[in-house]
């Protein structure tokens, strides 16, 4: 019988949990940058934020990695 559809992009789906833990990993060790001001003379001032782990940010990661294209 012939195969119908794309082939998987992964092998299993330890792979794809193993790239989501590089993701995370990159996700903590690559903060925003945010401008903000403090005090009464308004001291402006840089702050790391910790960028959230959302579902689009894991596709652009694995696009910008190689692994996912549509």
């Amino acid at each position: 019988m012939k195969k119908v559809g794309r082939p998987p992009a992964f092998e299993s789906p330890e792979q794809l949990w193993d790239l989501f833990c590089t993701y995370k990993a990159w996700t903590k060790a690559n903060p925003y940058r945010v401008q903000d001001y403090v005090g009464k003379d308004g001291q402006m001032v840089y702050r790391d934020k910790e960028r959230p782990l959302t579902f689009r940010g894991f596709e652009g990661y694995l696009a910008e990695e190689g692994w996912c294209f549509d």
